[in-house]
């Protein structure tokens, strides 16, 4: 197991919920960012200092892992009875957990990045800037382990997402009307997909100024191109089953329909019309059985997933185009 495993399963372990972890490291870590600010000058007591709001990164990334990780376990257990030919103690160690090697990797490459843009993007730049240096050392380490910590989710997140391309691969046949187990893993993917697009989208809410780097408007585009392709491609190979087996009904219905109307034919050459009723009532039945399977849906996931990964994607984006438009009509 990682370093984060550890940190989310001590939480666990003590009944501590994931928004709570999320909201409690929130509000410490943006109030001890914002002191630091207050005792090098660089903001008035008891106004809040935007830096604070780097708060966000190091509880959301820990919070989310937790959710994922315990949700994709959950996912499994109910894809289980259906899967063919797959480990599944090495399915639920990926799905759940991450090799320490592998986040200690995942966090360098993402304090990394964030020291790059520390000294490269003015924005960065000046939003951990301090005149005094303990303040300045903390606020750089803080950070770069936030980044970090958010690079290390983001790299469980894809590999959660190439798990489930796995195993979906290897589910031979699904039920369209119990569609239970095929759905399994959407909240999943649609989880980890708001998480990949909601870490950048953070940025630029919580650091205006960055929007103005092509580097902060770069990284946002493919956080949220990689959020889509995170939620529907891994579910695409279960859409395939759910379309063979809508298929496979339809098929069968029709074998069926065509024998009923062989019969009716045969009823009425036969002079055999108090048989026509019954077999009228069998077409009819079948009829309605066609209707039911034509409106059966194909889609991997539930309404309401998918309503609510949309509405995450593009709140943002119209709250953004609405303060931007009303800044300009407004002249600030």
């Amino acid at each position: 197991m990682s370093w984060i495993d550890y940190v989310v399963r001590a939480f666990h372990r003590r009944g501590i919920p994931s928004w709570v972890v999320f909201v409690v490291g929130f509000a410490a870590l943006s109030f001890v960012i914002n002191l630091g600010k207050w005792q090098d000058g660089t903001s008035e007591f008891p106004a809040m200092h935007p830096a604070a709001l780097n708060g966000f990164y190091f509880p959301f990334a820990i919070a989310a892992y937790g959710l994922l990780t315990r949700a994709a376990g959950r996912a499994l257990s109910r894809i289980e009875p259906g899967l063919k030919d797959v480990d599944v103690p090495r399915a639920r160690q990926r799905l759940t957990t991450m090799p320490m090697w592998q986040s200690i990797v995942a966090l360098l490459l993402g304090a990394a990045m964030a020291g790059a843009l520390m000294l490269f993007v003015p924005a960065y730049t000046e939003n951990v800037a301090s005149p005094l240096l303990p303040v300045l050392i903390v606020g750089v380490v803080g950070f770069a382990i936030s980044y970090g910590t958010t690079a290390v989710v983001g790299w469980q997140c894809l590999r959660i997402i190439a798990t489930v391309v796995h195993l979906h691969r290897h589910v031979p046949v699904v039920d369209l009307f119990r569609p239970g187990s095929a759905h399994a893993f959407a909240p999943v993917t649609a989880g980890a997909g708001i998480y990949l697009m909601s870490s950048m989208l953070w940025t630029g809410i919580s650091n205006p100024a960055s929007l103005a780097a092509p580097v902060t408007i770069a990284l946002i585009v493919l956080a949220v191109v990689t959020a889509v392709a995170a939620f529907v491609l891994p579910l695409m190979a279960m859409r395939e089953r759910l379309l063979d087996a809508k298929r496979a009904l339809a098929d069968e219905n029709e074998a069926h329909a065509e024998a009923a109307t062989e019969d009716l034919y045969a009823a009425v050459e036969a002079d055999a019309y108090e048989t026509v009723g019954g077999i009228q009532s069998a077409l009819d039945a079948l009829a309605a059985r066609r209707e039911q399977i034509r409106r059966a849906s194909t889609l991997p996931w539930e309404g309401r997933v998918a309503s609510a990964f949309a509405t995450t994607l593009l709140a943002p984006i119209a709250i953004w185009l609405i303060t931007a438009s009303a800044g300009r009509l407004l002249g600030f």
